[in-house]
Parts: structure tokens; C-alpha cells; sequence
């Protein structure tokens, strides 16, 4: 092939078995298969920050599509997606209530008894008051309770001991009947967890 700049045309050594057509074409000095080698080489040594939650509760950042991992009681739970009613990423968990004390709960989770653990969770309520509650599913009581009444975003934390319990689920509760709140990042972790499910969203 040879370029003329004068005249911004360049001759093919070529035969096309059909004219060419009006498309856009790049013109490479070396086989664009060498510049993407060289380009994956370069980012294959470059490291990126990506955060994720350490937490033994499935969809923790709530980011899987639908509420499959959730279960709700007096209570509607749904993603959102406004800038709004989202702490971090993409969505937030919505739990509508229905009636007081309703919530969306995680499935079962084993624990070790007489061991000590810890849950947060961020949330904003639109009405009515937050409550992040560990519930003890092997002798069906409530561990430990925290509770927020803010409209912006508010981290809520607590530290429990499991004594007997060898399962139990955190929910997220609503006190008033009317409570609308929406809930993002919820960690749990023990002092004897070594592996967790980082999430692949």
C-alpha cells in the first residue's frame, strides 16, 4: 500500500472481490493484533480499586436483581434506583410496610454459639423508623435491636453475642405501620469468619 498526503489517498496492492464500501476504515502501521497484546500487557500490570463488602449475608450491597434472597413480612420489599435512595452502587433495598413491625428478612444464616459478631447496615428512612434487628431462629427471639428515625443516610451497628442460637436472620424492620425506608451495605461478620461470598456484581 502506499499514502499520499498531498492527495489523502492510498493506493491498495489489492484485489477486492467487491468495491469497498462507504464505511470507515483505521489505518495501522503495525498488525492491530500486536497493539491489542501490547494494550492488555500494560493493563494486566495496572491495579484498580474496587470495593466490595465482606459480609456473610447474600446480596449485602444489594445489587443482584429482584428481592429472590429476601423475605418479607407485613411488609413489600423492591429495589430501587433513584440517585436519592441509594447509598452506594447502583441500588438500595426498598421495604415498604404494610403493617407495624413489618420487614424483609436474610435467609438463615449458621453461626457459632457463644461467639461474637457484628452487623451494620445503612439506611434512609422516607417515613416512620429504622430498625436493624438480629433475630435468633434457633430459639425464636430477638438478640439485639438498633433503631434510627433519620431522613438522610444513617449507619446503624451493633455487637452481639450468639449464646445458644445456632442460626439466625437479620431484618429489616419497620416500627410504624407507614414505614417506607430504604436499606444499602449490610455487613455481618464473626470474630471466627475466614471466608466470605464476595459479591461478583
Amino acid at each position: 500500500e502506499m499514502y499520499g498526503a498531498d492527495e489523502g489517498s492510498i493506493l491498495v496492492d489489492q484485489d477486492y472481490s467487491a468495491a469497498p464500501g462507504a464505511a470507515t476504515y483505521d489505518i495501522y502501521r503495525w498488525d492491530p493484533e500486536i497493539l491489542e497484546d501490547a494494550i492488555n500487557h500494560a493493563l494486566s500490570h495496572r491495579w484498580y480499586r474496587f470495593p466490595v463488602l465482606l459480609s456473610r449475608v447474600t446480596d449485602a450491597d444489594m445489587e443482584t436483581s429482584g428481592v429472590a434472597n429476601w423475605t418479607d413480612s407485613d411488609a413489600t420489599s423492591s429495589k430501587a434506583t433513584a440517585a436519592a435512595n441509594v447509598f452506594r452502587g447502583a441500588q438500595s433495598l426498598r421495604v415498604l410496610n404494610s403493617a407495624a413491625n413489618g420487614y424483609s428478612r436474610t435467609a438463615n444464616i449458621d453461626v457459632y454459639t457463644s461467639t461474637s459478631y457484628y452487623v451494620s447496615g445503612v439506611c434512609r428512612n422516607d417515613s416512620g423508623t429504622a430498625e436493624l434487628v438480629v433475630w435468633d431462629v434457633t430459639n425464636g427471639a430477638q438478640i439485639d435491636l438498633a433503631s434510627s428515625a433519620e431522613r438522610d443516610w444513617k449507619m446503624m451497628s451493633l455487637s452481639f453475642n450468639t449464646a445458644t442460637a445456632k442460626q439466625i436472620q437479620i431484618r429489616l424492620q419497620g416500627d410504624e405501620s407507614t414505614a417506607d425506608i430504604f436499606w444499602d451495605d449490610l455487613i455481618l461478620a464473626g470474630k471466627n469468619d475466614f471466608r466470605f461470598v464476595v459479591s461478583t456484581q
